[in-house]
């Protein structure tokens, strides 16, 4: 099973005003505990005994997190972050990652049976979706028949035919990662997000897509989704993990 994770962390988090000019996003509390704090206890009690984490804004807040950690955590820090975007900064940890990985990004709140899903699953590659929660920012995901990722889009049009909504956690092989990269390295551009690149992955290495339809989970990307967060889905994580961990 995989036993690495990659972290996405490298962005300013702009949307949140004053809320991420002193602490990067990740940092923002809910129920008084970190997301990034959240993210590290959930991968520990699924089997992973590594994290990376791209950094880029405010990136010594990580390097002290990972400090506290005993090695379990290494930060690498994509020093273009500041004109480039999150395909970017997983491009920078080519020469530290050597394995499959989950991917996850800094800003998620999720219950734990987001990574047991992916961890157990015989796809090596997988992006999780969920149904429609329509709390705005969605990334819409497109799949065939035989749940084969076909294309991601943000176009509100594509919410009713869309098969889900992507988590933002991912099963990914080391031989897609490296096609990942080689396309990045020869189309770019450094503004691409990496859920761009994924459909572009051919066979052998190409990702399914697993859809969880009550997952518990929220992004966040602004004030609106943080007070949602803090008020509703928190509470739906905690049961659903209290759950989870009873079986």
């Amino acid at each position: 099973m995989v036993s690495v994770a990659i972290i996405l962390a490298a962005g300013f988090g702009s949307r949140m005003g004053k809320s991420t000019t002193e602490i990067p996003k990740g940092f923002l509390e809910v129920g008084n505990k970190s997301l990034i704090t959240r993210s590290v206890e959930s991968l520990l009690r699924n089997g992973i005994n590594k994290i990376y984490i791209g950094t880029g804004h405010l990136s010594n807040r990580y390097d002290q997190l990972a400090s506290e950690y005993n090695n379990l955590i290494t930060c690498v820090k994509n020093d273009r972050y500041a004109n480039s975007s999150s395909m970017d900064t997983l491009f920078n940890l080519r020469d530290v990652v050597n394995e499959d990985f989950l991917l996850l990004e800094s800003d998620l709140l999720y219950e734990d049976r987001a990574l047991s899903v992916l961890r157990e699953a015989d796809q090596k590659n997988i992006v999780l979706a969920s149904g429609k929660t329509l709390h705005g920012d969605e990334v819409y995901i497109n799949a065939d028949d035989n749940g084969w990722l076909v294309s991601m889009t943000k176009d509100p049009a594509a919410a009713n035919g869309a098969f889900g909504e992507m988590v933002g956690i991912s099963k990914v092989s080391i031989e897609a990662y490296q096609q990942m990269c080689a396309i990045f390295s020869r189309h770019g551009p450094l503004t691409i997000d990496y859920e761009y690149v994924m459909p572009n992955v051919p066979y052998p290495d190409n990702f399914r897509v697993h859809r969880i339809d009550d997952l518990a989970w929220c992004e966040i990307d602004d004030n609106n989704h943080f007070l949602r967060a803090s008020s509703e889905v928190i509470f739906a994580v905690d049961a659903a993990n209290d759950l989870y961990s009873s079986h």
